[in-house]
């Protein structure tokens, strides 16, 4: 990897260049997230279901060519990887990812796409969505911009 991240700044060292982020999010706060550690230079890998990928991408009009904006305008500087976490293959694949990654951020969704039981092998500067108190709604999806930083 380049000292320096493109032609946006040059000279300028990105202060998380070097850093791997392993992104299991979707929809908006999330994505937001790690766009945010990727415009600081780390290299985000996002992880997508296969065959559908992010809520997100299905988030049209508007389009920028054929694709939504919305996906685009929340996932700038980051790798794609669909994997199936339902298969024994797929997870594993995740752990080897997780396991190198210096940053782990994941939604704490009851899906098995965002809750994969991977968090044992999570790095130690993780991050998990989180909801501040519990509500008679809880069992519902919701959406925060609230992420929690965790280290062991």
């Amino acid at each position: 990897m380049s000292r320096f991240r493109g032609d946006r700044l040059p000279g300028v060292a990105h202060p998380l260049e070097g850093i791997v982020v392993a992104d299991l999010t979707q929809n908006v706060a999330g994505p937001f997230c790690t766009q945010t550690l990727g415009d600081m230079g780390a290299e985000v890998i996002k992880i997508e279901r296969p065959g559908r990928g992010d809520d997100a991408r299905a988030w049209a009009p508007p389009y920028w060519g054929e694709e939504s904006a919305t996906f685009i305008s929340l996932n700038r500087n980051k790798k794609s990887l669909a994997l199936d976490l339902k298969s024994p293959g797929g997870l594993e694949i995740l752990h080897r990812l997780v396991g190198r990654a210096d940053v782990f951020v994941r939604a704490c969704g009851r899906e098995p796409s965002t809750n994969s039981g991977s968090t044992s092998r999570a790095p130690a500067g993780s991050i998990r969505g989180s909801s501040i108190a519990p509500s008679p709604r809880t069992e519902r999806a919701g959406r925060s911009a609230l992420y929690l930083v965790t280290t062991r």
